[in-house]
């Protein structure tokens, strides 16, 4: 999970600006930081379960600009359907990419209320990494040639 984070989530992401500190071996970075790699390790988790789920439905058809609970999908195992903190994802569904957000542990996200932060995410994304979007996080994964997600395959 540490090598990972590096991969998968925006600096600073985790609100540690040191990035040297992941090239310490984890067990020293747990000693210094328990907390830190404990979010560390959510924020993975987070990143993984949201690619679960872009396999399992991504090319599935649904009209663009749907917004959806992770926990209506009966497709995917319900272990994968929820964040880091076991909450459900609010995705938004478009033609070319899919808007995953999380609330970062502060409880389930009102899909219809997140709306606008999902398209602004979404405008502003150059990558599959784990992202900060106001007070969600946020990853935008696109259904044709996304690298982060083919290289960095949890499966």
């Amino acid at each position: 999970m540490s090598a990972l984070s590096t991969e998968v989530l925006a600096p600073g992401i985790d609100g540690d600006s040191a990035q040297a500190d992941r090239s310490q071996p984890l067990l020293d970075q747990y000693r210094k930081n328990p907390a830190l790699v404990h979010q560390r390790y959510l924020l993975v988790l987070t990143w993984m379960h949201a690619t679960k789920i872009f396999k399992a439905i991504g090319k599935e058809s649904m009209p663009k600009g749907q917004l959806i609970n992770s926990a209506s999908l009966k497709e995917v195992p319900a272990e994968n359907r929820v964040d880091g903190w076991g909450k459900p994802y609010c995705i938004l569904v478009d033609s070319s990419q899919m808007t995953f957000l999380s609330s970062d542990g502060n409880g389930a996200a009102n899909c219809e209320k997140v709306r606008e932060i999902a398209r602004q995410a979404a405008l502003k994304a150059n990558d599959s990494r784990l992202t900060r979007e106001g007070n969600m996080l946020a990853m935008v994964l696109r259904r044709t040639g996304d690298v982060y997600v083919k290289r960095l395959d949890p499966q």
